[in-house]
């Protein structure tokens, strides 16, 4: 009876040491994924905002 309950102790923890460690990559993975998009929004803000300053520009330039 006490080496079925430390070996289903062992299989418990073995279980929560993977999912725990499988869950902690996970989260690395997604907030990477996050920095990027983060990055590449910041990128296409600031490629609009030179757009918009240069058209305004132009337009004062013609007036």
């Amino acid at each position: 009876m006490i080496l079925t309950l430390k070996i289903l102790a062992i299989i418990t923890m073995t279980t929560l040491i993977s999912v725990s460690i499988l869950g902690i990559i996970l989260l690395a993975k997604i907030l990477n994924q996050k920095r990027y998009s983060n990055y590449i929004m910041e990128k296409l803000c600031q490629h609009m905002y030179l757009l918009t300053k240069k058209c305004r520009e132009n337009k004062t330039d013609n007036e």
